[in-house]
């Protein structure tokens, strides 16, 4: 896949593009063509549908406007340029700001993290982006990757009710957007894996997992699962499949096989009728390859996986240790019957029962059926 890259002609395309303001340089060129095609400013700014006012306040470099509002004024007077980034000097929201000769922003681990907490905890609304946890290490990530782009004056700001909320300029909500976040209600709206995510870069791929999987999953260490859980409005259920389905396969790049789907409840909200569907991992070996390849930053839910695994592993050693005791037993005595290899080995009956048709399964013994039905089966070894 092509190389992602946001571009300024991106923005542009933005049904609300940033506001931004004219190198110097093309000022005094546009001012010069105006007087040569238009007479005046006056005159230029009623065939831009702008009030002349702004528009001289715009040719001094006092004010600002939107991006794609100056690509139009270039178009409209036949500008001599390659690109729009060299007609716009920078961009503005408050008082964060963003060079043109920052663009292209390329795609990367840190932005593609951004947009996975994006269809997490984070929210894009018309005019910023925030993004709430009450576990300060993820609020602080997110700060920490936000700094990585070429902003410069990022104005933050800190909310805290139950958990902590912090809140982005429109600048850093635009960016996200053409990177491919989710705008508005998660629930109410559809929303698709970016094309450059999915076919981007192990390193992307893990980026975006991890902050999914730090905000919306829930490590069951009881049950041994990963749980994902999002939710949709009935209408919306099969993009919500079509999106784990894609999560799915991300997942088996990183040789994270023991992933099923399923849906886990509905019921009647704000939001409407809605679905709660599941992604779900098992296997001790799942675990292992999610714990390298993908892993927590949330202290917590990394604590628990850790615990699950190893609590997994010690469950898997206690039946190959019981198997093998059987095993043992039967060469000593030949045959016996279920109940005594459960008295013998100190087995519960159900669990003794258990591992021998494990080890049937596994071709080591074989068992005689007698005839009364009440009576326990009789095992012995397979001859090698």
């Amino acid at each position: 896949m092509k190389e992602f890259q946001i571009t300024l002609e991106d923005l542009c395309k933005l049904e609300n593009p940033p506001f931004g303001t004219i190198n110097p340089h093309f000022r005094n060129e546009i001012r010069g063509l105006i007087k040569a095609k238009f007479k005046s400013v006056k005159s230029f700014s009623r065939e831009m549908n702008m009030h002349d006012s702004t528009l001289y306040l715009v040719l001094c470099g006092k004010r600002s406007i939107r991006i794609n509002k100056i690509k139009e004024i270039g178009e409209k007077l036949n500008l001599n340029f390659k690109n729009i980034t060299e007609i716009i000097r920078s961009m503005r929201s408050n008082s964060t700001t963003l060079n043109s000769n920052n663009f292209p922003i390329k795609g990367s681990p840190e932005l593609a993290s951004l947009v996975g907490h994006c269809f997490g905890d984070g929210h894009i609304s018309d005019r910023r982006f925030t993004y709430t946890n009450k576990e300060p290490k993820l609020i602080n990530d997110v700060i920490e990757k936000v700094y990585t782009l070429p902003f410069r004056n990022v104005i933050l700001l800190k909310r805290f009710h139950k958990a902590t909320t912090i809140e982005f300029p429109k600048l850093v909500r635009d960016i996200l957007v053409v990177a491919g976040a989710p705008i508005g209600n998660k629930v109410k709206k559809p929303f698709h894996l970016p094309k450059w995510i999915k076919e981007g870069s192990l390193e992307i791929k893990k980026a975006f997992l991890q902050a999914l999987f730090d905000d919306e999953s829930t490590v069951k260490v009881n049950s041994r699962e990963i749980l994902l859980t999002l939710t949709k409005t009935i209408e919306l259920s099969t993009n919500l499949q079509q999106f784990f389905d894609d999560i799915k396969l991300m997942l088996e790049e990183f040789k994270i096989e023991g992933v099923t789907l399923r849906d886990c409840s509905q019921s009647i909200t704000g939001n409407g009728k809605v679905l709660e569907k599941g992604l779900r991992i098992t296997g001790t070996l799942s675990f292992i390859n999610f714990q390298k390849n993908v892993g927590f930053l949330h202290p917590r839910k990394k604590k628990s996986l850790s615990s699950m695994i190893e609590s997994t592993q010690r469950f898997q050693c206690r039946i190959g240790e019981n198997k093998k005791r059987i095993v043992e037993l039967l060469k000593d005595k030949r045959q016996l019957n279920t109940l005594e290899v459960a008295r013998m080995t100190g087995l519960q009956h159900l669990n003794a029962f258990i591992y021998l048709t494990r080890l049937e399964k596994e071709g080591k013994v074989e068992r005689v059926r007698p005839p009364d039905r009440s009576k326990p089966h009789i095992w012995f070894l397979i001859s090698n």
